[in-house]
């Protein structure tokens, strides 16, 4: 839909717009996610200072049968101070995540943090599926991403509870019961992990 002067502005409206189709185009397997995306795109001053606004909403998201919760995406483009913001929420029975940040379009610097208070792993298993399936338990955490694009500085912990996936290369069951990991762009702190197979075996 065109409005504004001359048609310098449209508006991409969706309303029960399936997310899965998105979600399979990203990834190489069918999709398991459901829900239906409503809110609108806007682009406008199209053949001037051209920027955009985003307001997305997804009700009801469901993963293999498991609720998921609500998903809200809003973004702006401002073109005269070249930064682009953005804000991602999910609220749900097991979720709860909120990420936030700018990024300079110009000098392409980011500053985005995040704060994982809950996430199911299984919500993951689409994104890195010649990895690791048919994952389940709860990830949280908290962290930034700052510095550009081509040289990102990145800080965070991640807290694993209740983990338990499949291995893809040799399609063996791991579990977690807990642990804590830090990372930085220079090192990975895994520290004494304990992991079991599925026979109760466990290395560390």
């Amino acid at each position: 839909q065109s409005k504004g002067d001359g048609g310098n502005d449209i508006d991409i409206k969706f309303k029960n717009f399936n997310i899965g189709k998105f979600t399979t185009i990203f990834t190489s397997e069918p999709s398991k996610l459901s829900g239906n995306i409503d809110g609108d795109v806007e682009i406008k001053d199209l053949f001037h200072e051209m920027y955009y606004l985003v307001n997305l909403r997804v009700e009801d998201m469901v993963y293999d049968s498991s609720s998921v919760g609500v998903l809200t995406v809003e973004a702006s483009d401002n073109p005269r101070t070249n930064i682009l913001s953005t804000s991602v929420k999910l609220n749900g029975p097991q979720n709860d995540v909120i990420g936030q940040g700018t990024y300079n379009t110009q000098s392409q610097e980011l500053d985005f943090d995040y704060d994982v208070k809950s996430l199911q792993m299984g919500l993951l298993d689409p994104f890195f599926s010649e990895i690791f399936y048919d994952s389940e338990g709860v990830l949280s955490g908290a962290g930034e991403v700052k510095g550009t694009i081509d040289q990102p500085n990145l800080t965070g912990k991640a807290k694993l509870k209740d983990i338990a996936t499949t291995i893809v290369v040799n399609n063996v069951r791991y579990s977690v019961k807990e642990h804590e990991i830090s990372f930085d762009n220079d090192s990975f702190k895994i520290g004494n992990l304990e992991i079991k197979d599925k026979d109760d075996n466990m290395s560390i």
